[in-house]
């Protein structure tokens, strides 16, 4: 009987030390995150051979859908260059802001202690459930200001070949994205590429 409870405990213990991770015992680290630039196995990418370049205009308006990450037919994100006419250039309200319109997948960035979107460097590793997420409306990436000398302000104003960090969770699937930038200036940028990855 000894001999029959310890051959039934054994399995059990297995099979309990085995849920209490609940990614399982074969997840590793490198499919728990994606890497900022990372092409690898699981990433699937946009696929641009050359890069989307908007270089400065006199009519700063336009918006620009990075659109289904997901492939599930919803914006997941959009980049805006919004102008506010009327009134003098020099005075006039004009900026470069990203957007996360989805929230049936909870789609967020990555942001910093005070809401901004956060550069990141080629290489730089992200998880699901690390750092700070936030869902944005028009969050600003470089904007006018006609009080500071450059007129170009922002975390991202000057940033070359930074990244986006972007999560979403459809259903039961988890999803980490990169998006690859280079923003001059307000006025100035260059789209690159995104990776996406499915997570556990």
């Amino acid at each position: 009987m000894k001999q029959f409870i310890f051959t039934l405990i054994l399995p059990i213990a297995f099979i309990v030390s085995s849920c209490n991770n609940d990614d399982g015992p074969t997840i590793t680290d490198d499919q728990r995150q994606l890497i900022m630039g990372d092409d690898g196995d699981g990433v699937r990418l946009l696929g641009l051979n050359t890069p989307i370049v908007v270089e400065r205009d006199d009519v700063h308006s336009w918006r620009h859908v990075w659109g289904d990450l997901d492939l599930n037919g919803d914006e997941d994100v959009v980049l805006l260059a919004y102008q506010d006419f009327g009134g003098s250039t020099a005075t006039t309200n004009r900026g470069l802001v990203i957007s996360t319109p989805n929230s049936s997948v909870n789609s967020e960035v990555l942001v910093d202690a005070n809401g901004f979107v956060v550069p990141l460097n080629p290489g730089d590793a992200i998880k699901f459930d690390e750092g700070t997420w936030a869902s944005v409306t028009e969050a600003p990436l470089a904007v006018y200001d006609n009080a500071t000398t450059p007129n170009s302000t922002g975390l991202w104003n000057g940033a070359s070949n930074k990244f986006v960090a972007f999560r979403m969770q459809d259903g039961n699937t988890r999803f980490l994205a990169w998006i690859e930038l280079s923003v001059s200036d307000f006025d100035n940028h260059s789209f690159f590429n995104y990776g996406i990855k499915i997570v556990p």
